[in-house]
């Protein structure tokens, strides 16, 4: 009886370090899909974004309240914190405003609770008197 060994058919495998014409392809389509539909979302506006035009100079910083994001607190060179609340219908001004840093204030954040706003103002003290 005589042994004989099976026949395997190996199979070449494509190198993962480089992509093959038709993964590049669809990789190229999506990429130039993507780009389209960003440049007409900024041509056109976003489908859920307003306009909120209460500050007076630059906007340094902007974020949501925790749980859910109902309010958005804005800072900006105009020396204001701004609320929004966004459970309004109308955006056009702000529920509450606070104009009390003498500075630029350049971070924001909402307490765990949602109770509290933090913030970070820059001010230069004369320390020569």
């Amino acid at each position: 009886m005589e042994l004989t060994s099976p026949t395997y058919q190996h199979c070449r495998r494509q190198s993962t370090t480089t992509p093959s014409y038709s993964d590049t392809l669809a990789s190229n389509v999506i990429e130039r899909t993507r780009r389209e539909m960003f440049y007409r979302a900024c041509a056109q506006g976003f489908p859920y974004s307003t306009k909120l035009t209460a500050h007076v100079s630059c906007v340094n910083y902007l974020v949501f309240s925790r749980k859910g994001g109902r309010w958005l607190a804005s800072a900006g060179d105009d020396f204001r914190i701004l609320l929004w609340d966004f459970n309004q219908e109308d955006l056009r001004s702000p529920s509450g405003s606070y104009s009390g840093p003498s500075g630029n204030v350049l971070t924001l954040d909402f307490s765990a609770s949602n109770q509290y706003l933090i913030r970070c103002v820059i001010q230069l003290t004369d320390m020569s008197s």
